[in-house]
């Protein structure tokens, strides 16, 4: 994975606010990548909808925050 060395590597060429908007974005994926590698083909379909709803949750706050750069 190349976007931690990319936070690491750029950490004091972005803006503070900027860099922490990156940073937070970062964890809501690894929590989007923890919802999906944990699905599994004999899983529920409640549970299934229940991880399908939580991985919306969290790429509607990574676009959140993307979408706050431009207000």
């Amino acid at each position: 994975m190349q976007y931690p060395k990319w936070l690491d590597d750029n950490k004091t060429t972005v803006k503070e606010d900027e860099y922490n908007r990156y940073v937070q974005q970062y964890e809501l994926m690894k929590q989007v990548c923890t919802e999906l590698q944990a699905e599994g083909d004999a899983d529920p379909e409640d549970v299934k909808k229940e991880r399908f709803s939580k991985i919306l949750d969290l790429m509607q706050k990574v676009r959140e925050r993307d979408t706050n750069v431009d207000q």
